[in-house]
């Protein structure tokens, strides 16, 4: 009696979740817009379907793994960044982070939220005296290789090509 009792509530539970989904998902433009208006930076940038950068935001190796955004938002801050994660939470936004765009797992560097593109973050800054680079996440590790390479100096990353620098960073192992 009680897994029945536990599969109806874990069942209306996730009726609800779902109905929820549902009356949220007309709100993710509205999210896009509040992240635009609220944004400290001018450098940082919302786009919407239709322009080009909303498409190099969305462009995905996979079809099989990318989904459309409501919009995509190009932080050049840590700032905005925050800003834009504390909407998002209190819309209940979904959202994905796209370094690379190599992940191929569907919702993983895509979503029908925010999609939240870091090629701002696209420095590579090499500091001989202390033998470290400071690595920009919007970058992909060719990019890395290609301007350390001047230094005669390398970086562990990702040996597959096209693969950002954040997912290996947080542990997207299977391409490196």
């Amino acid at each position: 009696m009680s897994g029945l009792i536990t599969l109806i509530t874990g069942l209306s539970f996730a009726l609800l979740s779902a109905s929820t989904e549902v009356r949220r998902a007309g709100n993710y433009v509205a999210t896009c817009q509040e992240i635009a208006t609220s944004i400290s930076s001018s450098a940082s940038k919302v786009y919407y379907p239709g322009s080009p950068q909303y498409t190099k935001d969305n462009d995905h190796w996979a079809s099989s793994s990318s989904q459309p955004s409501a919009c995509s938002f190009e932080p050049a801050t840590a700032q905005d960044i925050g800003i834009a994660l504390q909407i998002l939470a209190k819309d209940q936004t979904p959202f994905a982070v796209k370094s690379g765009g190599h992940s191929a797992m569907p919702g993983f560097s895509s979503t029908p939220g925010v999609q939240i593109a870091l090629f701002s973050f696209s420095e590579v800054v090499y500091d001989a005296s202390a033998h470290t680079a400071t690595i920009g996440m919007g970058l992909i590790w060719d990019d890395v290789y290609t301007e350390l390479e001047q230094y005669n100096v390398t970086a562990v990353g990702a040996s597959a090509p096209g693969v950002g620098v954040g997912g290996v960073v947080l542990g997207e192992v299977c391409f490196t």
